[in-house]
């Protein structure tokens, strides 16, 4: 990985978009865990105003899974790279 790729990234979440109100926490505790390699979100679409940050699974990819972010009248695409997407989903049910 060369230095310009690092440039976007704290620990292990890419910071190349901006993050709807409330989930860089939680992605950042999600990156600690240590089947997750790498988490990059995407951009943010508006969306029905909610309450709060909502994550939902959507489906695996061939690198890991694809999350999806709800808050504050935004979604935001979550990709996870992970060899343990099993474990991942687990993880995730903490949170709901």
């Amino acid at each position: 990985m060369g230095r310009q790729n690092l440039k976007y990234r704290r620990q292990k979440v890419k910071r190349e978009h901006h993050l709807l109100p409330g989930l860089a926490p939680i992605l950042e505790e999600i990156a600690s865990h240590p089947a997750v390699k790498s988490i990059i979100p995407a951009r943010i679409n508006s969306a029905v105003r909610g309450s709060g940050v909502q994550l939902f699974w959507k489906y695996k990819t061939p690198t890991g899974v694809k999350l999806l972010a709800k808050a504050g009248g935004g979604v935001q695409e979550i990709f996870v790279v992970t060899g343990e997407p099993e474990t991942l989903r687990k993880l995730l049910e903490e949170y709901k």
